[in-house]
């Protein structure tokens, strides 16, 4: 079951990186802190790189809702009770403190076991453009196991940030960002004297490891537009490891810049606005695309009689799988009432849920009326229809994107010089700026 839902999230989010998996202990346990932009779904793409299970603690009533709740059991979650909870199904019911406890200590017989626990010190899931001021919950779990462990240093801690292209569009991409791992045998002489301020002072220790590899702006409306411009100036960045470097000394830059000379800033913004403002007025050419390479007419043929072989095999998968997949995303974003931590999982879920529901239906149905061979073959080969309906659309989307571009750019030469001078000036001005400046 585990290894059906990796299967599902990778068809969801199809590149999944990771970046500093060197620093990773090879064997052991450890416990992960990482930020919480994605809600119960974080954990997954770690399990899915990492190669190992990794257990987390969850609010206690995620083992009340369907579904949810076969999820959490599923990964070994360990469940933490909230007083803001209290009467609510599968809630604390007045015993916050001592069921806590004993879900500590679970969580500390598993590391010493040899398991991975991650912790979201953020204490909730937010998509917030910076991280939210820590919970110490984090900080005392990790003082309560290296005591227990009579402060061995042996269960390091290891900083982990996600970074998703777009958690909640189909087919996106996520990055999983290693810091260097640290230990807490050092704290154990401030543990005895003053427990509290010692959990205070880990808790800034880890905000501190999570700055180092969590990507954060002061708006959100900057850091959807990393991932743009990033790609716009640096064609030749061919991964999520390159690219998010790239983003952070941007961050850096714009940071720095906005201090030590906001004249020099306001300028590059002033030019940007400028030139989206003319690239638009000329066209049909986004400002903000990367631009497509152009590919030759033997290419474009051999693209072109892939899909026409593929066409019926598409136009059957589109029958199956389109009214499933629009009912799973309707139903998803009013459920979750414009969550959008939850919105992938609610996608993931009611996506797997309906088309295996239509797949068993037309199957069984195929069975009972058409006889048991009829029902064989409809039941493998749906799965084959869905994927043939999914490849098609990405490569026409593609093609069609290409030959668009090229046959607009390619009627005029003049407006193509002319965007590319801009580009290379606008890549200059923000290039020179980030040398300076991060």
């Amino acid at each position: 079951m585990r290894r059906f839902i990796f299967w599902i999230v990778s068809i969801f989010y199809p590149h999944i990186e990771i970046k500093g998996a060197e620093k990773l202990p090879q064997a052991g346990g450890y416990i992960v802190i990482s930020n919480h932009p994605n809600g119960i779904l974080d954990p997954v793409p770690m399990m899915i790189q990492i190669g190992r299970p990794i257990s987390f603690l969850a609010k206690s009533t995620l083992w009340g809702i369907p579904l949810i709740n076969v999820f959490v059991k599923l990964f070994d979650a360990i469940p933490i009770y909230r007083h803001n909870d209290d009467g609510k199904w599968f809630g604390p019911k007045g015993d916050t403190t001592e069921r806590n406890e004993a879900s500590f200590k679970q969580a500390s017989q598993h590391l010493r076991n040899g398991g991975i626990l991650a912790l979201f010190p953020e204490g909730t899931t937010h998509s917030n453009p910076q991280l939210l001021p820590l919970k110490t919950g984090a900080a005392r779990i990790a003082l309560l196991n290296e005591e227990a462990c009579g402060w061995t240093g042996e269960i390091p801690i290891v900083p982990i940030g996600l970074w998703y292209e777009h958690k909640s569009r189909f087919r996106s991409s996520v990055l999983i960002v290693v810091g260097d791992p640290f230990t807490l045998e050092q704290y154990e002489p401030n543990y005895l004297r003053d427990e509290r301020e010692t959990v205070r002072l880990l808790t800034e220790k880890l905000d501190e490891k999570l700055d180092e590899v969590v990507l954060q702006a002061e708006s959100q409306e900057i850091l959807r537009a990393l991932p743009v411009i990033t790609r716009w100036f640096n064609q030749e960045l061919d991964s999520l490891s390159s690219q998010h470097a790239q983003m952070e000394s941007m961050l850096r830059a714009y940071t720095n810049l906005k201090q030590k000379d906001p004249n020099r800033l306001d300028n590059i913004v002033q030019a940007l606005r400028n030139y989206d403002q003319t690239v638009r007025s000329l066209g049909k050419i986004d400002p903000w695309q990367p631009e497509i390479p152009s590919i030759s007419w033997g290419q474009l043929v051999t693209r072109l009689f892939v899909l026409i072989l593929i066409t019926p095999l598409a136009a059957l998968g589109l029958l199956i799988t389109y009214l499933p997949y629009r009912l799973a995303g309707f139903i998803a974003k009013h459920a979750i009432m414009g969550d959008d931590t939850q919105l992938s999982l609610a996608k993931i879920v009611g996506s797997a849920l309906f088309l295996i529901i239509t797949w068993l239906t037309l199957s069984i149905w195929a069975f009972n009326q058409l006889g048991l061979t009829y029902g064989l073959v409809l039941f493998f080969i749906i799965p084959l229809l869905a994927f043939s309906t999914l490849f098609w659309f990405e490569r026409i989307q593609s093609v069609a994107k290409q030959l668009s571009q090229m046959r607009w750019l390619g009627a005029r030469a003049d407006v193509q010089a002319y965007i590319n001078n801009q580009r290379s000036q606008l890549a200059e001005l923000i290039k020179n700026a980030v040398q300076e400046y991060a």
